[in-house]
């Protein structure tokens, strides 16, 4: 700013005196011009006195030597007759009509006249014109410029005058400029001392003009002040819900930075110091945990994920949010499902208790049904139907009981299940496969129509459910009949799966039952097939856990087709989850490296925490036994020395005697 000042003013100052020199030249070049057209003037007015066309030879020997006296300027002589003929021309016979131009006829006419215009040549000229006393006209005319080298004189005064100015000019501005920052100075320690939380500061008396300044810079103080306790306040309050709420929180930024956390997150992952604006992957490296972080960012909707964390299940929502400065962020919820888990544990221990008290004697009764069938029986005839029935329906209790269990773990909360990209062309041409063996022995033709098709959901699910709809169509169709499989996916991103056979189909009253747990069409049908009446049912929960629909379409004796309808992901989100996939697995690397390198840091600074500890106690250990063994010479110095000074007595006691 002070530098500002100083050139503005010393550039002011200089460009005023420029002005004042170009103002100067301007006046003085007008003021030239106006002499020489008034010498012009009376130089054509003397010569017309002295000339005669009697006295011819006479007068243009007086316009050649005036001529001569004036060729410097330019000058151009014409002298006319009465009838505009020339009489003498300085410039030598031109072909110029000089009666047919202006200034001419009018001095013919009225005796003199003055005009300025470009001759011929295109150069502006000054003419004037005289008569003279015997009717001839003379016309002189002058280029209309101004010989600049009459300045010569005057440039080094000017240069002189340039250079004394500007060092007066620098001096100038530096005073100038240190009277105009001067208050501003003084301004700087009073803002000082408001913003130090001074009260009743004044402006000193001679910067009066600055006062509106001074009290809003005390208003803003003020405003500042309470805005920043507010602020105080905020945090404060936002921390304390933060830490009593039960669920831990982590905030991140677009980078994958921890912005903040409450104290419950802190004690999920185990953080010791602070944390923040450091990586996520530094407090938990798992890279299932780094891809679902990676695929909340791409989503607008919030998303679940569910983790195993030190023993303890974690339901964990992930939302996308927007930052200062519009910046996306993503906020993790993790909840404990400990209570739940503990209560699903529970049923399913009861589960597994029912079933094997349910199993112990269904299989003593299978074994002895097969004795019985094996013709270990009194009345063979007899015995070995009812044996037969035995071990069937026994077989039948233990497959059933098999299912539930499968059910029962199929319900559980999605901490036992892991969610991924399925890609589920495979899982058709997988299952087709795994079923052909079975329809070609019962004479049923398995077709496929697929297309690339990928989902977000758990593969052994997938599979299960198309397993359960393939055999259904298997089971309960016609010789020689065929099963259609159909895989493809719609504009709006849905994947469609259509299942069709040529069975015996379902009446339509009992079509809206179907998916019914233990509800079969059929009671001695499902005997014939082994059915439970749960596969439908498992199939219904595997869709609604992918956030499927499923719908049937079915003729009673011309067969049943069931449509499969779920989310699936787009091309981009497809590149997106590879993406994810692999930046998680580098990411959960190079976590894992940096994790291995601290643990390595922290074991030799145990190790040489140990190893001082050990050289510590040694050296006191030898301190210890150096005091002892000098403590031992001095005690035997001074028994020694006891002992000297007790012969030195008895001596002398011995000499007395």
């Amino acid at each position: 700013m002070r530098k500002q000042i100083q050139r503005s003013l010393f550039f002011m100052g200089l460009v005023a005196v420029l002005v004042s020199f170009l103002m100067s030249a301007v006046l003085y070049y007008q003021g030239m011009q106006q002499q020489r057209i008034h010498e012009l003037e009376m130089t054509t007015y003397a010569a017309s006195r002295a000339l005669s066309e009697k006295n011819k030879e006479y007068s243009i020997s007086y316009l050649k030597q005036l001529y001569k006296e004036n060729n410097i300027s330019g000058i151009h002589i014409v002298w006319l007759n009465k009838d505009g003929q020339v009489l003498y021309d300085s410039a030598g016979p031109l072909d110029e009509d000089y009666i047919a131009q202006s200034e001419v006829k009018t001095g013919m006419e009225e005796g003199s006249s003055f005009s300025i215009h470009k001759s011929v040549n295109g150069i502006p000229k000054e003419y004037y014109t005289h008569k003279a006393p015997d009717g001839t006209l003379l016309r002189l005319s002058s280029v209309r410029s101004l010989n600049l080298s009459m300045f010569n004189g005057y440039i080094p005064g000017m240069i002189l005058f340039i250079i004394v100015f500007s060092v007066g000019a620098v001096l100038v501005a530096n005073k100038k400029t240190e009277e105009i920052l001067s208050p501003l100075g003084d301004m700087s320690v009073v803002i000082s001392r408001i913003m130090s939380g001074e009260k009743n500061v004044e402006i000193p008396g001679q910067y009066i003009e600055l006062k509106p300044v001074l009290d809003t810079v005390k208003e803003l103080h003020r405003q500042a002040d309470a805005y920043l306790e507010n602020l105080e306040e905020d945090r404060k309050m936002m921390q304390a819900v933060q830490d009593s709420i039960s669920n831990g929180l982590i905030v991140l930024n677009s980078q994958k930075e921890i912005l903040d956390y409450n104290v419950k997150a802190a004690r999920i992952f185990h953080i010791e110091g602070n944390r923040r604006y450091r990586k996520i992957s530094v407090i938990f490296h798992d890279e299932d945990w780094l891809r679902a972080i990676s695929r909340a960012y791409h989503n607008t909707k919030s998303q679940e994920y569910t983790m195993t964390l030190y023993d303890t299940p974690y339901m964990v929502l992930m939302t996308p949010l927007r930052l200062f400065d519009n910046e996306n962020g993503l906020l993790i919820v993790l909840r404990d499902l400990s209570a739940q888990y503990a209560a699903e544990k529970m049923r399913r221990e009861f589960s597994a208790n029912v079933s094997h008290e349910l199993k112990t004697p269904l299989t003593s009764i299978s074994g002895f049904g097969e004795m019985i069938a094996n013709g270990m029986y009194a009345n063979e005839a007899d015995v070995r139907m009812f044996g037969q029935r035995i071990y069937s329906e026994a077989q039948r209790m233990v497959t059933l009981i098999n299912t539930i269990l499968h059910l029962s773990k199929l319900e559980e909360n999605d901490t036992t299940i892991t969610w991924g990209m399925v890609n589920m062309e495979e899982v058709v041409k997988y299952v087709v496969d795994i079923i052909s063996p079975q329809a070609h022995h019962r004479g049923v033709t398995v077709l496929s129509e697929t297309e690339p098709v990928y989902v977000h959901g758990n593969h052994s699910l997938l599979s299960e459910l198309l397993v359960n709809l393939l055999d259904n169509a298997v089971k309960y169709n016609r010789q020689n009949g065929q099963v259609s499989v159909k895989l493809s996916k719609t504009a709006d991103n849905h994947m469609v799966l259509t299942v069709s056979d040529t069975g015996i189909g379902i009446p339509k009253d009992k079509q809206n039952r179907i998916f019914e747990r233990f509800y079969r069409v059929e009671s001695s049908r499902s005997k014939e097939t082994g059915g439970t009446g749960l596969g439908l049912a498992m199939c219904k929960h595997i869709i609604s856990r992918h956030h499927g629909t499923v719908t049937l379409d079915s003729v009673e004796g011309r067969g049943t087709t069931i449509t499969v309808t779920m989310p699936c992901l787009s091309a981009q989100e497809v590149s997106i989850e590879e993406g994810n996939a692999k930046a998680a697995h580098e990411e959960a690397e190079q976590a894992k490296k940096l994790a291995l390198e601290e643990e390595r840091k922290k074991q030799e600074e145990r190790i040489k925490e140990k190893q001082e500890a050990l050289a510590r106690k040694k050296q006191e250990s030898s301190e210890s036994a150096h005091e002892k063994k000098g403590k031992l010479k001095k005690s035997k110095s001074k028994k020694a020395e006891k002992g000297e000074e007790t012969k030195k007595k008895k001596g002398k006691k011995k000499k007395k005697d």
